[in-house]
């Protein structure tokens, strides 16, 4: 099974199913739906992900 290294966003505390809080520097998870639904609705950032690119300055 894969792993995700994962923190919660800026300003918000995340519990794991058993009720535990994921550590605000980081922790590896397993690939789950309950992280993955998370991930998705902007809760926890995925450490693993490429960095979203700025636009360019003078870009259409």
């Amino acid at each position: 099974m894969l792993k995700l290294k994962v923190k919660p966003a800026a300003g918000l505390q995340v519990r794991h199913p058993d009720g535990r809080i994921i550590d605000a520097n980081g922790e590896t998870v397993p690939n789950e739906s309950y992280y993955r639904r998370l991930i998705a609705a902007g809760d926890l950032i995925d450490l693993n992900a490429p960095a979203e690119k700025a636009p360019k300055k003078g870009a259409k």
